[in-house]
């Protein structure tokens, strides 16, 4: 996608932006319960970051970073917020390293930020950096905002959406009843749950439903069962499946729910072939498990036997 010609860096070189990044970093890192003004926080410093790593004259075309791109450098930058450890190599040397369970706390806030300037700072998206008043929601115009060009007290900046730059149209009925009208243009706050799926939109080209206010959600295949991941007598198995489950985890952080899913359409026959394979790995290892415990009874039972008529053999001699 191309940057959105209309902002501009607040500050002067990318060391600077960097450096607002890392402040923004530090009560995201510190404060879960203000996460989501944060991370609007973190997203306004991270805009500023693009904007100027974008101007270079191997950029041309203005086209933005990628998600993975920005990403890595946010968790680099986190390095130096979060908790040192001492690693030892394998020679034996010790040398201090970002504790790599507390950058991968922060990893969902980064997803969430990355995102979320990306969207700020990208072409034709509704997504702009607005003011609000400390205590309310409200769009205020950049021309109300400021007293010779300084921001007026009580007043804040934030990441504000146009919802029909994504979404045409509202649904104001129900699922089961739809009522479809034109979608607001009027600039508002945005959940994050609402940017992630204007990132699906805008970079990741993901459909509309035909009343265009919503996801295309492709329709499950509903075959009578469900698959599981357990013990033979039902209850759950996590041993060796741990690092798979941990991985998901990690995914679901990222906000890569995609990675969750498990399409069923007559066209997707790799995803029907990977259901077929797990369930056919839970069956086998449910038979197997059922052998094993079999074979260690009869072992049980055997020695148990070994036992009885060893005594009853003392007994006959005695």
């Amino acid at each position: 996608m191309l940057i959105n010609k209309n902002i501009k860096a607040e500050v002067t070189s990318v060391k600077e932006a960097d450096k607002k990044i890392v402040e923004a970093l530090k009560p995201v890192y510190q404060n879960e319960k203000a996460k989501v003004k944060l991370v609007n926080q973190l997203a306004m410093s991270t805009a500023d970051w693009i904007l100027l790593a974008s101007d270079n004259k191997q950029n041309l075309e203005k086209v933005l970073p990628t998600y993975d791109q920005v990403k890595a450098h946010l968790k680099d930058l986190a390095k130096s917020v979060v908790p040192q450890i001492i690693d030892v190599t394998e020679n034996g040397t010790e040398k201090k390293k970002a504790d790599p369970n507390e950058v991968a706390r922060l990893s969902s806030s980064i997803s969430d930020a990355v995102k979320t300037a990306l969207l700020v700072t990208g072409h034709e998206t509704g997504f702009i950096i607005g003011h609000r008043l400390e205590d309310k929601s409200a769009f205020i115009p950049k021309a109300q905002a400021y007293d010779n060009n300084k921001l007026k007290k009580g007043i804040i900046k934030d990441i504000f959406w146009s919802p029909i730059k994504t979404f045409p149209n509202k649904n104001i009925g129900t699922e089961k009843d739809p009522v479809i009208e034109n979608n607001s243009s009027t600039f508002q706050l945005i959940p994050n749950a609402k940017t992630r799926e204007a990132f699906q939109v805008h970079f990741e080209n993901k459909p509309l439903n035909d009343d265009k206010y919503k996801l295309f959600a492709e329709p499950r295949e509903k075959e009578g069962f469900t698959y599981s991941i357990s013990n033979a007598d039902g209850s759950p198995h996590f041993r060796g499946w741990k690092d798979i489950l941990e991985a998901l985890i990690q995914k679901m952080e990222d906000g890569d729910l995609d990675a969750l899913k498990v399409k069923a359409t007559t066209n997707d026959n790799t995803a029907k072939n990977t259901v077929r394979a797990l369930d056919k790995f839970v069956e086998v290892y449910q038979t197997k498990t059922k052998e094993f415990e079999l074979a260690d009874k009869q072992a049980e039972e055997a020695e148990n036997n070994q036992k009885l008529n060893r005594k009853l053999n003392i007994k006959k001699a005695s």
